[in-house]
């Protein structure tokens, strides 16, 4: 009779759990080394994860309060694992992550969900390293999950997956209702995996990337753009409108205005049509920036401030991590009743700008500049990929949403 080999999710703690005294466990070093292994295949590059064992171990005592997680780390008996395919047994353990180093890890996943809005969804994020993969473990991952979002009332699994754009040569898969927007390979990155699951495909997400910083020659003739854009702009709008910058929390007299912005970006964004999208508040938002300052990331941003009113209209904001060499292009938003004057192309100009003049990320300490600048682009967003295009982006790959039904 053939026995079904183990397939253990370690529990990691997070929040209050985390014991963040003391020398970093082993199994922090091994879910640090899965998290470098994860960007580094999504990305290119280790530099949008934590810098160190020790830094990944205080952002999980950093968690939010707006979402339930949990998150484990995946492990296998090697012995029964070398020739096994398909069905694996699940263990489940609270308590082993703190304790001796965990043997034969393989993987790390998570699973959330916002505790007050969309009640119908949770998210998951699955990462099996490349040797464990096409062995029914991803399979065995996304149906305990799926047990967890039952138990909890939740119907439907979203999780992002790699995908390759469609070429002329490719069976192409569209988003659902957007047929008439950007394409995936049907074979290319974990594309398979998800339409093997039944998953339904729900958005395609287009990463976009200003690449080769550090040669001078093209540094130059970006920060050259750059100012001629800003110049051009400015001479346009600066009658009517002001900019603010600041590089770490949001001013504390900004809070409201800042937070109103940013419900207002979050509700903006594509999304699917039945889900919700936060109330944003200044508590938030300062919360938010603690829990950015803590681990070493920097927020240049550039706000828009209408003059005859005093409101805030727009702003854009990137994220740079300490010590690091990539940065990444995060919200830019414009009130819709000032859109049409280009103001989303200023701000953005003006920040690329100052991120290209500077040393690094601290202002004070300076460090590795920067060489790679990252955003990412829904397909219905044409007017903001246009701005990306405008500024020296280019398109560097694309992200997959999938939904799968619970």
């Amino acid at each position: 009779m053939s026995i079904a080999p183990h397939l253990h999710f370690h529990r990691i703690p997070t929040g209050t759990a985390v014991d963040t005294s003391g020398k970093v466990n082993p199994n922090w070093q091994q879910l640090w080394e899965l998290d470098q292994a994860e960007a580094r295949e999504w990305f290119g590059t280790v530099d949008l994860s934590a810098p160190n064992p020790a830094s990944l171990r205080a952002a999980y005592g950093r968690v939010g309060s707006q979402r339930e997680r949990r998150h484990f780390l995946l492990s296998i008996d090697a012995d029964e694992a070398d020739q096994a395919r398909g069905t694996w047994q699940v263990c489940l353990h609270e308590h082993t992550f703190a304790g001796e180093p965990i043997a034969d890890v393989i993987g790390v996943a998570s699973l959330g969900w916002e505790r007050t809005i969309n009640p119908h969804l949770a998210k998951a994020d699955i990462y099996i390293q490349r040797r464990w993969r096409r062995r029914g473990i991803g399979r065995t991952v996304v149906d305990q999950l799926r047990q967890w979002c039952r138990e909890a009332g939740r119907s439907e699994l979203e999780g992002w997956l790699t995908a390759t754009p469609a070429t002329d040569h490719d069976i192409a898969i569209f988003a659902v209702g957007r047929e008439d927007r950007d394409a995936i390979s049907r074979a290319g990155g974990a594309t398979p995996f998800a339409l093997a699951l039944g998953a339904q495909l729900r958005q395609i997400e287009t990463v976009f990337a200003i690449k080769g910083l550090q040669d001078p020659l093209q540094r130059s003739a970006l920060t050259a753009h750059a100012r001629e854009l800003t110049a051009l702009l400015s001479a346009r709008n600066e009658r009517d409108y002001e900019l603010l910058t600041f590089d770490r929390a949001v001013p504390s007299d900004l809070r409201e205005g800042y937070a109103r912005m940013f419900t207002g970006a979050e509700r903006d964004m594509p999304q699917i049509a039945e889900d919700e999208t936060p109330q944003v508040s200044a508590q938030e938002i300062a919360e938010s920036d603690e829990r950015l300052r803590k681990a070493g990331v920097w927020t240049p941003t550039v706000v828009v401030r209408h003059r005859a009113s005093g409101a805030l209209v727009g702003f854009t904001r990137v994220t740079w991590r300490s010590g690091m060499a990539t940065a990444v292009q995060e919200e830019t938003w414009v009130d819709p009743a000032h859109r049409g004057r280009r103001l989303g192309l200023w701000i953005k100009a003006v920040n690329l700008g100052a991120l290209l003049a500077r040393p690094g990320a601290n202002p004070e300490t300076g460090g590795p500049p920067l060489h790679l600048l990252l955003t990412f682009n829904a397909a219905e967003n044409r007017y903001m990929r246009a701005i990306n295009t405008e500024l020296g982006y280019r398109v560097a790959g694309v992200e997959a949403v999938w939904r799968l039904a619970v």
